[in-house]
Order: structure tokens, then sequence, then C-alpha cells
């Protein structure tokens, strides 16, 4: 997750907004994390209930893994929808 001072990201703010869209960003005041920035996307995605049938453990480490690997689940959601679809897909 890249990290970036609450005072750079002031004065960049469009391209932090714009980078959010890709990855979380962490912000830091006096070099310390104050708040972690990220897309609309992700959000819904961490508010999500994980499966019901999951023990309070596994649903744990699904959130955080959600959280963790957010870039490579959204490679994949990308490939999927940009590549043809194969008699596999149906």
């Amino acid at each position: 997750m890249r990290t970036i001072r609450i005072e750079d990201a002031a004065l960049a703010f469009d391209q932090v907004l714009d980078a959010i869209q890709d990855a979380p960003m962490r912000l830091q005041r006096d070099g310390k994390d104050v708040a972690v920035m990220l897309s609309p996307a992700l959000y819904e995605m961490l508010l999500a209930e994980p499966p019901t049938e999951l023990t309070p453990r596994l649903a744990t480490l699904f959130k955080r893994s959600l959280v963790e690997r957010a870039e490579v689940y959204r490679a994949l959601a990308r490939y999927k929808a940009e590549r043809p679809k194969s008699a596999d897909d149906q």
C-alpha cells in the first residue's frame, strides 16, 4: 500500500483520488498513520458480509484477504471482463 503525507495529498488531491481507484493509500501526519483512503468499490467490498457458513476466524481471514489482495482481485476481474468467452465459461 502506498503511503503519502497529508500535506502532499492536499497539494495533489486530484491525483490521489485517481490513484486510490487502483489501490488504497495510507495517509500520514508527522510520520504516523492517520487514515487510509480507498475507492468506493473497495469500501463496499469490505462492508459485504462474508458467506454465512464461514466460521468467525475464517471470516476474519476472508476480510483481510480482500484488503491485502485487492489489486490481484481487481486484475483478475479485469482479465475476466476483457477476455473472450470460451466454452468453459458457460
